[in-house]
């Protein structure tokens, strides 16, 4: 049976922060009155993440596990092959990304777009972790044409019909809005809160940052070609 919302969660020993991000985002949902889900997929955690998950779950709480850690992009490839919902909310599972912008969301979708990206326009992260962001963010808009200021915020609300266009791998997930208007859809931004991390530490690192550039070079020869 489907539903309206559908919230994905891809999580990585995020335990601490789920077991408060979830029941926040469910009562965010509550007050929507609309048909909602959310799906946390389980990036292979070696925390307790698990035995967190088994004292949320509910019939509007599902959870996935992957057998090891696979990344980002192949955590949200799973759940977009789950999730019911006719809409569908991206989310990050450490508590920096704002429930309560999800109404927000929901209103430019109803608006006629088909996706929108929350931009944090005050980043409550690290300063070298600002700068790379801002240098990234740059030259993707650069390089591909294609307008933004915070890509690869992991907040964000689409259609069902884009979500299931997207095909992604490595660090693709950084570039959903440059896959989106490659097939056609029409994209937005919205300010929205951005929060430093409730527990734990950012898996961010240069191996990543680096990553995702060479990525771009895909996403550059995909577009193009």
């Amino acid at each position: 049976m489907g539903c309206d919302i559908s919230v994905l969660m891809p999580a990585y020993d995020e335990a601490d922060n789920l077991a408060e991000v979830v029941p926040a985002t469910a009562a965010v949902l509550d007050r929507l009155g609309r048909s909602w889900e959310i799906v946390v997929v389980d990036d292979g955690s070696t925390d307790g993440t698990r035995n967190v998950m088994a004292g949320l779950r509910s019939p509007n709480v599902r959870y996935i596990r992957l057998r090891r850690n696979s990344g980002k992009s192949a955590a949200l490839s799973m759940g977009l092959a789950h999730v019911k919902g006719e809409h569908v909310v991206l989310m990050d599972a450490d508590g920096q990304d704002d429930p309560e912008a999800i109404p927000a969301l929901m209103a430019e979708l109803d608006k006629g777009v088909d996706l929108v990206t929350g931009r944090r326009a005050v980043r409550n992260d690290r300063f070298i972790k600002r700068t790379t962001s801002k240098l990234y963010n740059g030259v993707t808009a650069k390089a591909t044409g294609v307008p933004g200021r915070d890509f690869n915020s992991g907040l964000k609300a689409m259609t069902r019909e884009l979500a299931d266009s997207l095909e992604m791998y490595g660090e693709l997930h950084r570039y959903i809005p440059v896959l989106a208007v490659w097939n056609g859809f029409k994209i937005g931004e919205l300010d929205v809160e951005h929060h430093e991390r409730l527990h734990g530490r950012s898996k961010f690192g240069r191996a990543r940052f680096w990553r995702g550039f060479l990525d771009l070079v895909t996403v550059k020869f995909l577009t193009t070609y």
